[in-house]
């Protein structure tokens, strides 16, 4: 008998976390979670519901095909309701990629934003950049950015010094 009384009470506590499936589809574009997660993003100072950045612009084809080989032509993203976006090119064969993260308006106003030690080192760059957790990060008229090259070239640093020319273009472009 006292081995029943727990097991039916945890059989109990577990029955109450039993739910009805929620059936249904995923809220579509414009949704009132999709305007509520842009007004939080404004709320947050971030890009105030903007067109979002076209961060696939900024490099040319040439410049990602020197750095990574024949890729997929860059894949563009942006959070809704951002005004900052990003740009991804891969190459299908061997997973090299580059990354360009332009941020929304005013998360860099007076540059960049102290790191969390917790997550490691950061490495103070040349114009003010920063590399950190693989990434070279920069601000750019009010934006927190970054690029990240990812290719075999990392044991001789040759990814953070072509992130870093990659960074200088790019900053130089918004």
């Amino acid at each position: 008998m006292t081995r029943f009384l727990p097991v039916a009470a945890l059989a109990l506590i577990l029955s109450g976390c039993a739910a009805t499936p929620v059936i249904g589809t995923a809220s579509p574009e414009g949704s009132s979670i999709t305007s509520a997660v842009a007004a939080a993003g404004e709320a947050a100072g971030g890009g105030g519901g903007g067109t979002p950045f076209d961060a696939c612009a900024l490099v040319s084809a040439a410049d990602v095909e020197a750095l990574i080989g024949k890729n997929d032509g860059g894949r563009a993203s942006s959070a809704p309701g951002a005004d900052g976006g990003g740009c991804v090119w891969t190459n299908k064969d061997n997973e090299y990629s580059v990354s360009v993260d332009i941020g929304d308006t005013d998360t860099a106003i007076n540059g960049l934003p102290a790191q969390d030690p917790a997550f490691g080192e950061v490495e103070p760059l040349p114009d003010g950049m920063q590399y950190f957790a693989g990434a070279v990060d920069f601000a750019a008229k009010g934006r927190k950015c970054s690029v990240q090259i990812a290719t075999n070239e990392t044991t001789d640093g040759g990814d953070k010094a072509a992130a870093v020319k990659l960074a200088q273009a790019v900053k130089a472009k918004i």
